[in-house]
């Protein structure tokens, strides 16, 4: 208990006393989680609007079916192209979250050089020192999310809003690649022939609840996965570059430490 209270202490002592350091890899982290559940959350939209087309598209005959073929397999590629495109965004963003704690781990230890080598000199193994420059991330990290959390909770109705028109104006435009405006116009006319729905055209391609409907609560999704790829990215780039780092320092020491020995004797 006494070990973990020191830990804890220098852990706070080290961010107070390189707070310029850790406010920029705050700000980093900040703009990490922002990015990460603004993905979830707008793939998430389109999954719900992609399910919610293909609800209101059994709704209707299968004459309607066929003969709105092409129009229907190009909304459900532009879904499918759409999800992918969030898919291997978000896993860029984790990337290049992975590479900066790689850079900012092996150049945390050279910044803080002398305060390593002082730790290896009194007898503190590598392990146990990038454990704390690790652990010093991690409270921030935790910080950044906390605070990137609590913003988006409250502006959740607005962040959500934007990003539920981004996909549709995302799908919009796939949709617009592939289908010319009078092939849409003379499948909806068929689909809708002869048929009272509670739906128009843009309620089929971009579902939604009706306008005299309770509105469904907003929210913003991908807390867990965030948090989850952002503590490990930190302790695995983070932890992996300081213990690469602190190995060559260490090695340095010993080698400087027997120079003196080999030429007394």
């Amino acid at each position: 208990m006494v070990i973990s209270m020191r830990f804890m202490e220098r852990v706070a002592s080290a961010i107070r006393y390189h707070k310029r350091v850790y406010l920029g890899e705050f700000l980093l982290t900040a703009v990490f989680c922002l990015a990460s559940l603004a993905l979830w959350t707008i793939r998430h939209a389109n999954a719900d609007m992609r399910q919610g087309f293909i609800n209101r598209l059994e709704q209707l005959t299968t004459d309607g079916h066929a003969a709105s073929g092409p129009v229907v397999q190009a909304v459900k590629a532009g879904y499918a192209t759409l999800d992918t495109r969030y898919t291997l965004t978000w896993l860029v963003v984790v990337a290049i979250n992975l590479l900066l704690c790689l850079v900012f781990g092996w150049w945390s230890v050279r910044h803080r050089r002398a305060e390593s080598e002082a730790y290896l000199i009194l007898g503190k193994s590598t392990w146990s020192i990038a454990a704390q420059y690790v652990a010093e991330s991690l409270a921030v990290f935790i910080a950044a999310f906390l605070l990137i959390g609590l913003a988006t909770f409250l502006l959740s109705d607005s962040l959500n809003h934007l990003l539920v028109n981004q996909s549709r104006n995302a799908l919009t435009a796939e949709f617009s690649r592939s289908v010319s405006n009078t092939t849409a116009n003379q499948s909806l006319r068929t689909l809708f022939e002869h048929k009272l729905t509670e739906f128009t055209g843009p309620g089929l391609f971009f579902p939604g609840p009706p306008p005299n409907e309770p509105q469904p609560p907003h929210q913003l999704f991908g807390i867990i996965p965030t948090a989850l790829v952002g503590c490990g990215t930190i302790i695995g780039g983070q932890g992996l570059a300081a213990l690469a780092e602190l190995s060559v320092i260490k090695h340095r020491l010993l080698h400087t430490v027997s120079s003196p020995n080999q030429t007394h004797s």
